[in-house]
């Protein structure tokens, strides 16, 4: 809903608050931490413990605090009662909800890559596929999700759809820790490894159609990877299961 208060009737900013300062050390914190989260090294349901993050990133209790709050909105971290923050464990149906959106969106940026990429962009998709390839074989999760990451986002940037481009950016955190979860199978990287190179030559060779289907198989075969783990591991998860799963008492 728009505000249709004067700029009168709202409190100015001081002069100060205008002048750019460098980066602080929330920032800093805040950007550490949000990759270690996204790129998998601390993995979904994991304990915070802000001791040791204090000790590991070398900041106060109070700029933990700050960035943990950050976190929290962006639905990255969870307040557990008891518990205190904890990495967001996203459920089986919020995953599939995204794998959805993904997959339209990505279908498109890849049809779209396909018709406009130039052969820079082509190129250093060619060489991030390299890398992933690197990273399947040393078993190096962090690497996968960050570089599967800048594979998309290169797509994405090929694609010139700025519009798809932000959307996707508004879920980028969560999608970040979805590729962590399905990434954890050594068996699933090897297939997005090979799926991933699919949707490479479909643009290589200017074909639409080609990397439409190639993204579509990707997404849905993480979206499948994703959620069977998250059904398996997940304690709510897997009471829903087992719910689904219990026979119906006869009706009289």
């Amino acid at each position: 809903m728009t505000d249709h208060r004067s700029f009168a009737s709202i409190a100015p900013i001081e002069r100060d608050d205008l002048k750019v300062v460098p980066d602080t050390v929330r920032n800093q914190a805040y950007e550490k931490l949000r990759r270690a989260i996204v790129t998998g090294y601390f993995l979904p349901g994991q304990r915070l413990v802000e001791r040791e993050l204090c000790e590991m990133i070398g900041v106060s209790r109070t700029s933990i605090r700050e960035a943990a709050r950050t976190l929290e909105a962006e639905k990255l971290i969870v307040i557990v009662p008891y518990r205190g923050p904890c990495v967001a464990t996203l459920t089986a149906e919020e995953a599939t909800q995204i794998y959805e959106v993904r997959r339209v969106l990505e279908g498109l940026a890849a049809q779209r890559a396909a018709e406009l990429a130039t052969d820079l962009e082509i190129e250093m998709m060619d060489r991030i596929v390299r890398s992933f390839d690197k990273a399947v074989a040393a078993r190096n999760l962090h690497a996968l999700v960050d570089l599967a990451g800048q594979f998309y986002d290169t797509l994405l940037r090929a694609s010139r759809n700025d519009v798809a481009r932000d959307l996707l950016s508004s879920l980028n955190a969560r999608i970040s820790l979805l590729r962590a979860t399905s990434m954890a199978d050594p068996k699933r990287t090897a297939h997005s490894a090979a799926e991933m190179r699919s949707i490479l030559e479909a643009v290589r060779a200017h074909d639409p159609a080609a990397a439409v289907l190639a993204c579509t198989i990707h997404v849905r075969n993480a979206a499948a990877a994703a959620r069977e783990h998250l059904l398996k591991s997940g304690p709510e998860n897997r009471k829903a299961t087992r719910s689904a799963k219990r026979p119906r008492r006869a009706s009289n």
